[in-house]
């Protein structure tokens, strides 16, 4: 979210499974409020994808997979998140569709 200059994701397509916090379509949550809600995707409480614009977005997939990405990047963005040990993969997303964050 840094390189991009991104400070809020937006949450979509919410659905909630158990309690967890209180959250809603449309709600956009900060860097640290994303790291709190995540545990609970990743634990099957909710789901939902979060998006910036039509530039960056976050989507959870089966198997603990969180998929991000961005319509921008560069090698310093890459080489960073390749340094952390995560898979980089470039291609076009079929999870992302821009015209649901208008």
């Amino acid at each position: 979210m840094e390189c991009n200059r991104i400070n809020k994701l937006k949450i979509i397509d919410l659905e909630i499974y158990e309690d967890c916090d209180n959250l809603d379509n449309g709600m956009s949550l900060s860097k640290e409020e994303i790291k709190k809600v995540v545990p609970c995707v990743l634990r099957e409480k909710m789901w939902f994808k979060l998006v910036s614009d039509d530039s960056f977005y976050v989507h959870f997939g089966y198997d603990f997979n969180m998929y991000i990405g961005a319509n921008e990047s560069s090698d310093e963005v890459l080489n960073k998140i390749e340094s952390n040990n995560l898979f980089v993969e470039v291609f076009e997303s079929h999870y992302f569709d821009a015209s649901k964050n208008d």
